[in-house]
């Protein structure tokens, strides 16, 4: 699968890798976290990040992402 942008996008897209690196990043230290110390909170920040993430992907079309965060997002 290709997606195609056009030159203008790419410092929106540029702006949206880096967002979701950051939700990723959430998401690992999250996760980690979690596996020291349960806490609602924590657990809620780990979903709102990959829900965010799976909001992106279905803005931006880019299915095999949306589908994977969803799937995470609903475990």
């Amino acid at each position: 699968m290709q997606f195609t942008f056009e030159p203008d996008d790419l410092e929106i897209l540029h702006g949206i890798v880096e967002e979701c690196s950051e939700h990723l990043n959430g998401i690992e230290e999250g996760i980690l976290k979690l596996e020291i110390e349960f806490t609602p909170q924590l657990l809620d920040s780990v979903f709102r990040a990959m829900h965010s993430i799976k909001g992106v992907a279905s803005f931006l079309e880019i299915t095999p992402i949306k589908d994977t965060a969803h799937v995470l997002e609903s475990f």
